[in-house]
């Protein structure tokens, strides 16, 4: 028999002894929102909720035993709703802040990929459209770094992967996007013109005072004006409204923020943990 409303699926809390890959790293990270797979031991919710997209029924899915999304479940859940495709209503934040990442407008909610080649054939979100996001409530002060894995769709026009907000909702023009033409990372100050369409895992870190520095895949991209100051709150996309008039069109695996600046050599261990073939 299906499931009754609201369809919660998989026993996350049933996972005894999971070591997570940033287990080690758990005391430096803020927040950390990965639909796709757990990356704490102590991490003992669910993975996301799902709208199915031809209706408005959602369910909630955990992961499995090796860590992973419950993809199966999710497969189930769209048959038995005569679906195919799902978007998130809420992606939740496994460090349990309970800063969950939602977005309950249906139209701005990101798409659901059961599997894509740049990540390894690891789910991801997909902001598929300029309209499409999920904020954060967390303000972000220096030190800090913010990590996104992320496969930009290739287009010059893929603005604000990562976007920054005030407490307020007023949109502040800070950004972290890949694919963006001449500005891939941006602090009001040009961080980096690094332009990269391939899958990449970018971290742009913050001193407790001084410059930032930006890496592409494990490499120091910084170039440009020196940009300085808080982040302010962040925004996956547009939301849309924290995040000004553009968005982005790239998918997803995950975001993290570090509650101190990353060191080179704390690059290349994210580097070596988020590559696409380590996902």
């Amino acid at each position: 028999m299906f499931p009754i409303p609201p369809y919660v699926f998989g026993n996350p809390a049933a996972m005894g002894g999971y070591v997570g890959a940033l287990d080690a790293y758990a005391s430096r990270i803020s927040r950390f929102w990965c639909p796709a797979k757990r990356y704490f031991g102590s991490w003992t919710g669910s993975s996301s909720t799902l709208r199915e997209t031809t209706g408005s029924t959602e369910g909630t899915f955990g992961y499995l035993s090796t860590g992973y999304l419950d993809t199966t479940a999710i497969a189930t859940f769209l048959s038995n709703a005569g679906a195919s495709v799902a978007a998130y209503n809420r992606i939740y934040e496994q460090k349990g802040s309970g800063d969950d990442l939602i977005q309950t407008t249906a139209a701005s909610q990101p798409l659901y990929i059961a599997s894509h080649s740049g990540f390894n054939s690891r789910p991801c979100l997909h902001l598929d459209s300029m309209l499409k996001g999920m904020p954060s409530t967390l303000d972000i002060t220096t030190p800090y770094t913010i990590l996104v894995v992320e496969d930009d769709d290739g287009s010059g026009a893929s603005m604000r992967s990562i976007t920054a907000y005030t407490s307020t909702g007023t949109f502040e023009n800070n950004l972290i996007c890949a694919g963006r033409l001449n500005l891939s990372a941006f602090r009001q100050g040009t961080v980096s013109t690094t332009r990269e369409l391939a899958p990449c895992v970018e971290i742009l870190t913050a001193p407790a005072s001084g410059t930032h520095n930006f890496y592409c895949n494990g490499t120091n991209v910084t170039a440009g004006t020196p940009a300085t100051g808080n982040w302010r709150k962040l925004s996956v996309g547009r939301a849309p409204s924290p995040g000004g008039t553009e968005g982005a069109l790239t998918k997803i695996y995950a975001v993290a923020v570090f509650n101190d600046e990353l060191s080179a050599a704390d690059v290349a261990a994210m580097q070596a943990i988020f590559s696409p073939a380590s996902l």
